[in-house]
């Protein structure tokens, strides 16, 4: 069973305190000499959000600079702020050299950063501007208007065998009359990932928006499309709550038994799950339970079976059943320490009683079952929380600790 904390830090309360928008910070980066007289060029590390308009650094560097261990992705920006509207921009890389050979072109990607428009913000750190986010391929070419920060985002996958050291290379961009090349200096550490992670995540992917994002109606095409949502995942050493999103268990209601139970066929399932975790090294998955209900800060739900809802004893049988199965079969396959049960999202206060009422049920009949909750470990809930999931800024490490022992 889990005992610990995750962290959920895609959020930001509306009560955290911050100075100025991460958006509009100027302090980091250094300007390249390559870029010329028409072409301010510089380069910074890959987590920082870059406004259109901030000024070039005036810190200096040589070259881009990366750090990685074998198998691992390490990316940083390049970004071109042109004195003058650039047309037709364009990328082409050179594979790195060093110690003991080459890192191939083919392990490098040139991605173009994309801004969307935020009108309203949402929290403490946003504010209404233009937000760097999505990356498409650099696959055609681009224009950039002057004195505009076009980010490019260099993406290097450090191939598991590469010998330790330094490595050298370059990008080559040009546009319209005017050309610059750009070094990369990466440093390989003397080790190798392993392909099993072993950090615990979980990320929240509706498949649903995908399918209705890419006009997606077939099966066969959701599966293509899914197995490459699977290998990103699995490149940046990232779970998704739902690795089997086609090949769920199936469940089977059977009231009129003596007493009720439900039966369950575990064979699309398990055979995903093990793909799932053979080839695409999951950390955890989240795990329906039939008749556990739902809810949110927004509205909640009992549970129901088969048109009997939770309280009455045809619910309780079938929950029983269901649950015991659940946690048999995890614990014969060796998964019971990736599986979670995530049910409910974010609950107030007036939702507490109901949250611990469905938690308690599930620890009568499956206690080795972890429950997750994103929620900062609260007085009223200990002991009905397995997995606590708060936002950064409600994280208590003094709290934290004291729920782990």
């Amino acid at each position: 069973m889990h005992l610990g904390i995750w962290l959920l830090t895609a959020m930001l309360g509306a009560s955290a305190e911050v100075n100025d928008s991460v958006l509009h910070s100027a302090d980091y980066g250094e300007l390249l000499d390559t870029g010329g007289s028409d072409v301010q060029l510089w380069w910074c590390d890959a987590p920082r959000k870059i406004s259109r308009g901030r000024p070039a650094p005036s810190a200096k560097g040589q070259a881009v600079r990366l750090q990685a261990a074998g198998g691992e992705f390490e990316a940083a920006q390049v970004v071109v702020r042109p004195r003058r509207a650039l047309s037709g921009l364009t990328a082409a890389v050179e594979g790195l050299r060093g110690p003991a050979g080459v890192i191939a072109a083919s392990n490098i990607q040139v991605l173009r950063v994309r801004y969307v428009p935020v009108r309203v913000p949402t929290d403490a750190v946003g504010v209404a501007d233009e937000w760097p986010d999505p990356l498409p391929p650099l696959d055609r070419p681009i224009d950039v208007p002057v004195d505009v920060n076009q980010p490019l985002w260099v993406l290097v996958h450090v191939p598991e065998s590469a010998a330790g050291g330094d490595y050298e290379g370059r990008i080559r961009l040009s546009a319209g009359g005017w050309s610059a090349s750009v070094p990369i200096r990466l440093h390989v550490w003397d080790f190798a990932l392993p392909k099993q992670p072993h950090t615990q995540s979980a990320f929240g992917l509706g498949v649903n928006n995908v399918w209705r994002y890419q006009g997606l109606t077939d099966e066969a095409q959701r599966r293509t499309v899914w197995a490459k949502y699977m290998q990103c995942f699995a490149d940046h050493r990232i779970s998704p709550f739902d690795p089997t999103p086609f090949d769920h268990y199936e469940i089977k209601p059977v009231p009129n038994a003596t007493p009720p139970k439900v039966d369950i066929n575990w064979t699309r399932f398990d055979s995903a799950m093990q793909e799932a975790i053979d080839r695409w090294h999951i950390t955890s998955f989240n795990l329906r339970i039939p008749g556990m209900g739902w809810g949110s800060y927004e509205a909640r739900r009992e549970g129901e079976i088969a048109g009997f809802k939770a309280g009455t004893p045809q619910h309780e049988a079938m929950f029983a059943s269901a649950a015991r199965q659940i946690e048999e079969h995890l614990r014969q396959k060796g998964w019971l320490d990736k599986a979670y049960i995530y049910w409910f999202d974010e609950p107030e206060p007036r939702d507490y009683d109901f949250v611990r009422k469905g938690m308690d049920r599930l620890k009568k009949y499956a206690p080795a079952l972890c429950r997750m909750l994103t929620e900062e470990p609260t007085e009223p809930l200990f002991g009905a929380v397995d997995l606590w999931c708060p936002v950064s800024p409600a994280y208590d490490h003094q709290i934290a600790e004291s729920r782990r022992k």
